[in-house]
């Protein structure tokens, strides 16, 4: 798993990440322990570059892109970090690099890891369900209705329409469903074509962290993204909101990738060790309460509004452990 960080005040910006790396694709990845992910993005300007998740877009290796991009543009910059960001983002779209086999190999890469999630599930609630043949299917129609659901709910393209490339390659992946039942077919095959519309990415995703100066920049930023190559006849990306130092904000801790790690250094715990302390908390409390009342002084919690005020008094408790641990670390 990477782990990467960025730490930025008013005189600068440090970068790092660790040397391990997975090459992603439909089938599990393959892991390296010695890869470079941290580059210069500029031979003239502060700017770097992190990647992580996946060392490659589309089969070409990061590296080669950066430094294809680096020679590009030569000793031209840019005003700020977010049109740093931009226009490498613009140099991808373009696709100097991808021919079509390229596009296709994507597209199924990205369809055969969905339908691998989907049928894995599917085998794991048919197996667990003990029940007649007629109510798993309307279970396992549920299932897929919920994941159709999901996908609808992201954002889609703009197009809201499959290219006929991808559609084609749909059909192609469908046709080799091993699945009888009609009904549960054509719900697959809705999953994947919004596997292709939604902006919600594969697990072939990279990570692209950008920072350092842009020429109107006194102070340094930080923009990062994510992309898991062309989808659909465009180039699939995630902008998250860039993170600028200034006089409110004059400095910056950021981790990518695996975030646990710089939680537990920070903070004295990672958010799912605190998250299990919270629960256990509110638990604890829950049947102590109860216990108590019922030993020494509410005869009977049959009533509802009992107990949804033990409830309430028990979520107000453990969420407010949560909000005073932050404010400890914070200072």
């Amino acid at each position: 798993m990477t782990a990467e960080i960025a730490v930025m005040n008013k005189s600068g910006i440090a970068m790092a990440a660790d040397s391990k790396v997975s090459i992603g694709g439909p089938s599990p990845s393959k892991g390296y322990d010695t890869v470079n992910k941290l580059f210069s993005l500029s031979k003239s300007h502060p700017v770097g570059i992190m990647v992580y998740g996946n060392a490659e877009l589309m089969g070409i290796p990061w590296e080669t892109l950066i430094k294809d991009y680096r020679k590009s543009i030569g000793s031209k910059s840019f005003a700020t970090i977010d049109d740093w960001r931009d226009n490498f983002v613009e140099y991808l779209s373009e696709g100097f690099f991808f021919d079509e086999e390229s596009i296709i190999d994507n597209t199924r890469n990205i369809i055969q890891s969905q339908l691998h999630f989907v049928m894995t599930e599917l085998d794991v609630l048919h197996n667990y369900l003990d029940d007649t043949i007629e109510n798993q299917k309307i279970l396992l129609l549920e299932y897929l209705d919920e994941k159709i659901s999901e996908l609808k709910s992201q954002k889609l393209s703009k197009t809201g329409k499959l290219s006929p490339l991808s559609k084609k390659i749909v059909e192609a992946e469908s046709d080799d469903i091993d699945i009888e039942d009609e009904d549960i077919a054509q719900k697959i095959r809705t999953v994947l074509e919004l596997t292709l519309l939604a902006k919600t990415q594969s697990n072939l995703e990279s990570g692209i962290v950008i920072a350092g100066f842009g020429d109107k920049q006194v102070f340094p930023c930080l923009a990062d993204f994510s992309t898991d190559g062309i989808v659909n006849g465009a180039l699939r990306i995630a902008v998250a909101e860039s993170v600028p130092i200034n006089h409110n904000r004059t400095s910056c801790i950021k981790s990518f990738a695996q975030h646990d790690m710089v939680q537990r250094f920070m903070l004295g715990a990672d958010s799912n060790f605190l998250q299990t302390i919270s629960m256990a908390l509110h638990d604890i409390l829950l049947e102590s309460n109860k216990s108590t009342l019922k030993k020494y002084g509410l005869k009977s919690l049959k009533n509802e509004n009992s107990e949804k005020e033990i409830q309430d008094v028990v979520e107000k408790i453990s969420q407010g452990f949560c909000r005073k641990y932050y404010r400890f670390c914070k200072y």
